[in-house]
């Protein structure tokens, strides 16, 4: 993993603007843009897990 890992500072407040950077804001974009992709109507109607086509972040 990262070298000093145990040492990450979590708690403080540049830890946790680290795990924004390295950890959720990669998550997130990926997140959105394959859910978006899935609402595509060729890949909607063959693998879809809901009945709204319209891009939204709660579902």
């Amino acid at each position: 993993m990262l070298p000093g890992g145990t040492q990450f500072p979590i708690w403080r407040l540049d830890g946790v603007i680290l795990m924004a950077l390295l950890h959720a804001g990669p998550v997130e974009f990926v997140y959105y843009w394959l859910h978006r992709a899935l609402h595509h109507h060729y890949l909607y109607s063959r693998s879809h897990h809901h009945s709204s086509i319209v891009p939204e972040p709660i579902t």
